[in-house]
């Protein structure tokens, strides 16, 4: 395992960013602390399409406030809608969305077309800790199961309170990240 100091942001920090902006294959970020800038320095990835799943609509919410032209929110009440989204890819923009995984769940019993074509874009699972621990929300495994076993886009794990010994992460999906 690497391990990286960051001084500042992460977007302030040339080597973190690179790392964290990079999906040529998957990988765990533990952060040491949140609010270092993981998220924010995927949101300005402007030469791609990724999709960010975060675990709580307050926190996308809260990312929208400072919103990009190629940024997207698609989360329960936001503005932005999965039409919206399949509309810009269709025109060939790169979008960085964010987005629950409840949404994503949606968006497979909905859209089947839109479905299968987000399987082959790069996933920032954001507080990726929160997908297990998470009792009383049972789309959890539904949506770790379309990550692990449907998902056909590398994807980077972001957390800063792991699980112990990254249990949540099945063994054959562990063993053959970054």
């Amino acid at each position: 395992m690497e391990i990286i100091k960051i001084k500042d942001y992460v977007s302030n920090d040339d080597y973190a960013n690179k790392i964290i902006t990079n999906f040529d294959n998957n990988k765990l970020i533990i952060k040491g602390d949140t609010g270092v800038g993981g998220t924010s320095a995927v949101l300005n990835i402007t030469d791609q399409n990724i999709i960010i799943v975060s675990p709580l609509s307050g926190m996308i919410a809260g990312k929208e406030i400072v919103r990009k032209p190629h940024q997207m929110f698609i989360y329960q009440g936001s503005k932005d809608r999965w039409q919206h989204y399949e509309h810009e890819l269709k025109v060939g923009s790169f979008v960085i969305l964010n987005t629950t995984p409840e949404q994503i769940i949606e968006l497979k019993k909905n859209n089947e077309y839109l479905y299968k074509k987000i399987l082959d874009i790069p996933f920032f699972v954001d507080e990726s800790q929160v997908y297990s621990e998470s009792d009383y929300r049972a789309s959890m495994p539904i949506f770790y199961n379309i990550l692990f076993d449907e998902h056909r886009g590398n994807f980077t794990l972001s957390t800063a309170t792991p699980t112990h010994n990254n249990l949540d992460i099945p063994k054959h999906i562990l063993d053959k990240m970054q």
